[in-house]
């Protein structure tokens, strides 16, 4: 009721002055919570007793012990206790309608993503962003020409980020960024990539209707949602909306990249640095300015008001919101990102344990479809002019490409068969991934 009413969902009705049904409401729908994992916790599936073939093949001696440490206990994985609707059910499709402005900016760093911006861009364009301030490094499939004219049409501000210099090119692009005008007068920032998209789980799903209902709160926690290439082996059409639905499950704490976010930021100035996950260094004139929710509008401002940039078992929430994370989207786009390199951790490789952390493909989750006849109203405008159409037809020509000459590839190929066999059970990857951090 608290989110109608700010939502303007119920007209008519008006709070008491000074009332803050934010307050009343925190206290049950902390305690529902914890309730819901308590019942997902007695009803959750039986573990299995033993390892599967492909992790007594794969897991070292530490991620077995690891397993058997964790095996069915607090930091478990399971798809329940978290979500209180079924994913899994396919969404009543939201109108097409004109996106509604919301000030809000996006800001992005991208290198050899040509095929897959277009349907970012019109996902996030339906959605209610404004505008999108993009940085390219050092392309070779044609992203830059691709920036380049969606910026003639209007949406866009490219920005070439070849120069870099620091610790890393995202980082020297987020501190060129926040001195730009566009950025500067922004009312809501946001950074994300370009394989990751907002999921408005609620409401008529745009950003104006999700701002009405943080009611006043500062910084929203859009925890990422790790979905699998669920089969998919080929770069295809580079569409990942409607082809990628396995995932996660929703509770799981570990490993500590799975409940990774990225902040929305209403941009007051609270800050004094904006970095991969979140803003940092809380101006102290400005404590009492700021109040950050997670994905289901409850406050957690103690937890992260000041830092951290991943959720926990106490602030998880995937209700309202959360980030869709299609790292992986197809094995031959895996194999492509594996020869471009990263963004942010340019001094770590992707190989096979970077897919074990991203594959998962036991849960399913069809919320986002809902927004996909939107998307394709929006991308459908796009692919209207012509030059903008043939780069992306240029982009996804020079990515199947790619990818058939990596196949070929002795080292590529080898990797190709690796993550083939990597069939492993929830439990499994957790206990893979939490090895690989405490040996790293």
């Amino acid at each position: 009721a608290q989110f109608a009413v700010q939502a303007g969902d119920l007209p008519g009705l008006v709070a008491e002055p000074g009332f803050d049904a934010g307050v009343a409401v925190r206290g049950v729908a902390e305690a529902a919570a914890e309730a819901r994992r308590a019942i997902a916790a007695a009803l959750a599936p039986p573990v299995a007793e033993g390892l599967s073939p492909a992790a007594e093949r794969l897991l070292s001696d530490r991620a077995k012990a690891v397993w058997a440490d964790l095996r069915g206990g607090r930091y478990w994985p399971r798809n329940a206790g978290v979500v209180s609707f079924d994913e899994s059910a396919m969404p009543a499709p939201l109108p097409v309608v004109p996106p509604q402005p919301s000030g809000t900016v996006i800001i992005a760093c991208m290198k050899d993503e040509g095929p897959y911006v277009l349907e970012w861009v019109a996902h996030h364009l339906a959605l209610g962003v404004d505008r999108f301030v993009i940085f390219s490094n050092d392309c070779s499939d044609g992203t830059d020409a691709l920036l380049d004219r969606l910026a003639v049409l209007g949406m866009v501000e490219h920005l070439r980020n070849d120069g870099w210099a620091g610790s890393s090119p995202q980082q020297a692009a987020l501190n060129r960024a926040m001195t730009l005008p566009a950025v500067q007068a922004a009312d809501w920032l946001i950074h994300i990539d370009v394989d990751e998209y907002i999921n408005i789980r609620g409401g008529d799903g745009t950003l104006a209707w999700l701002y009405r209902a943080m009611g006043g709160a500062s910084n929203l926690a859009m925890t990422w949602r790790l979905f699998g290439i669920g089969g998919a082996e080929e770069v295809g059409d580079a569409g990942v909306m409607a082809r990628s639905v396995t995932c996660a499950p929703a509770y799981c704490p570990k490993p500590h990249t799975a409940w990774g976010f990225k902040a929305l930021m209403r941009n007051i100035g609270a800050y004094g640095k904006l970095s991969g996950h979140r803003p940092n260094q809380l101006l102290p004139d400005m404590a009492d300015k700021v109040r950050w929710l997670n994905g289901s509008l409850r406050d957690v401002t103690a937890e992260f008001a000041a830092n951290g940039w991943r959720s926990s078992i106490a602030s998880i929430g995937y209700d309202v919101v959360q980030l869709n994370h299609y790292a992986l989207r197809s094995r031959e786009s895996f194999l492509i990102k594996r020869q471009r390199g990263r963004a942010l951790h340019v001094d770590r490789s992707i190989g096979l344990n970077y897919w074990v952390r991203h594959d998962w493909n036991s849960a399913c989750d069809r919320s986002i479809l809902r927004h996909v006849p939107r998307m394709q109203a929006v991308r459908a405008r796009l692919l209207a002019d012509d030059a903008l159409a043939g780069l992306h037809a240029a982009a996804l020509h020079w990515h199947r490409q790619r990818a058939a000459e990596l196949r070929a590839m002795p080292e590529f190929a080898a990797l190709w068969a690796q993550t083939q066999a990597c069939d492993l059970t929830d439990g499994e990857r957790v206990a893979h991934a939490v090895a690989e951090d405490m040996q790293t």
